[in-house]
């Protein structure tokens, strides 16, 4: 008898433990897509080019911009956010030093990189001095090339 209620208890345990840890790794899973929902951001493109050497040659003054290879045609990004307020302030530095900026609104999927991005956009969001943007948007560059 008591050997009986010993073995109900324990398993009565293991179900209550066992539910107990699904819920929890289930409400993480959950948290896990909703960040997913957030990864649109502006990409601050400096121009495309018909080919690598004009590229090269129409990108020589800038410190640190990455590419993408899209229909032969190469699009040169220097910067990104997810902030619009930001966003002006970029384009606000670029078209100070000469560059025509457009402006494209892409979908991230690697939350490493949003993470970061939401750590720098909070950053430039306290600044307005063109260097310090300057250096934000070449770590941001750096970033992106990393986790590409």
């Amino acid at each position: 008898m008591i050997c009986l209620k010993k073995v109900i208890a324990v398993i009565l345990l293991a179900i209550i433990t066992g539910v107990a840890f699904s819920l929890f790794i289930f409400s993480k899973y959950e948290e896990k897509e909703v960040s997913k929902e957030i990864n649109k951001i502006y990409f601050v493109q400096q121009g495309v080019y018909s080919n690598y050497n004009n590229m090269q040659k129409n990108t020589e003054k800038l410190e640190a911009y990455t590419f993408e290879r899209i229909n032969e045609k190469y699009y040169v990004y220097v910067c990104f956010t997810t902030n619009k307020e930001n966003l002006n302030m970029i384009e606000k530095y670029f078209k100070s030093l000469n560059y025509s900026i457009y402006i494209k609104e892409k979908e991230i999927t690697d939350y490493r990189f949003l993470e970061v991005l939401n750590q720098y956009d909070y950053l430039m969001s306290k600044v307005e001095k063109g260097e310090t943007i300057k250096n934000i948007c070449k770590q941001l560059v750096h970033k992106y090339e990393e986790y590409k």
